[in-house]
């Protein structure tokens, strides 16, 4: 419940903070053992949803402070297709260092694997 309210607080959205409650956080918790029906029960969806209802409704009247995340625009550049190879370069350069940060890691579960 204290996620969904978290979700519905910080972002004014408060179905979606119920739905991340209970596809991320809830299921595992309510998993028969005997594999059976995993369904989550009712009173826990309705404290969920009562949860994110009322951190909805505070963050939005009673707090003086907004807290969701607010959108910028961005200005329109005219650079067109002459922008195109910074953002490959760009691309290429995430994809390295995304190969270096999985063989570091890699590497570090071999130093310390038991």
């Amino acid at each position: 419940a204290g996620a969904a309210a978290a979700v519905a607080a910080g972002f004014s959205a408060p179905v979606a903070g119920v739905f991340y409650a209970l596809e991320v956080s809830l299921p595992e918790g309510f998993a028969a053992e005997d594999g059976g029906d995993r369904s989550v029960p009712r009173t826990a969806i309705a404290a969920v949803a009562l949860s994110a209802a009322v951190a909805a409704l505070v963050a939005r009247d009673v707090i003086p402070v907004r807290l969701e995340i607010v959108q910028t625009t961005l200005a329109a550049t005219s650079g067109g297709l002459a922008e195109l190879p910074s953002y490959l370069g760009l691309g290429a350069l995430c994809g390295v260092q995304a190969v270096a940060v999985r063989r570091a890691i890699a590497a570090a579960d071999r130093l310390w694997a038991p």
